[in-house]
């Protein structure tokens, strides 16, 4: 993408049944974590932990301490990646996990995605609104197969 310094780009998109669905431009990245039970166990990035008390977070803070460099090495370093940030935004019962990451300095990824929260916001949302049929079929299956009105999920 090279916007804003995004090498990655993903939206987990966590169901009001706790299911999590992804789409990412890198999804080589969410497999190598996510295909055995203890990536999951040891990345907290998508953990209700976080995702339901915080707004926006680091990477690097979801990691557990103990095994945080071999965890970085694995999901960061392995493709290039050195900092990655998660917005969450929440609508209608379920939460949208914007996942964003760079391959440029890490305290200049740092600084400018927290200072410009809003703006990576407005792109992630902006790209929701381009699958949110596809979204749709997985979250909402019976609306989409009836042809029922389905939530606008990106109003704001």
């Amino acid at each position: 993408l090279s916007i804003r310094g995004i090498d990655h780009f993903s939206i987990n998109v966590v169901k009001p049944s706790k299911e999590m669905l992804v789409f990412s431009i890198r999804p080589e990245i969410a497999y190598s974590v996510y295909s055995s039970p203890k990536g999951i166990a040891e990345d907290l990035a998508i953990s209700p932990t976080f995702y339901e008390n915080l707004n926006f977070y680091f990477w690097e803070d979801c990691y557990k301490e103990k095994n945080k460099e071999q965890f970085m090495l694995k999901k960061e370093y392995r493709f290039g990646i050195l900092a990655g940030a998660v917005i969450v935004y929440k609508k209608h019962g379920v939460h949208y996990l914007f996942s964003f990451a760079s391959k440029t300095s890490r305290e200049e990824f740092k600084q400018n995605i927290f200072i410009n929260r809003m703006a990576y916001k407005a792109i992630a949302i902006n790209v929701l609104e381009l699958i949110q049929c596809s979204i749709n079929k997985y979250i909402y299956p019976h609306c989409v197969q009836n042809k029922c009105k389905v939530i606008n999920i990106c109003d704001q």
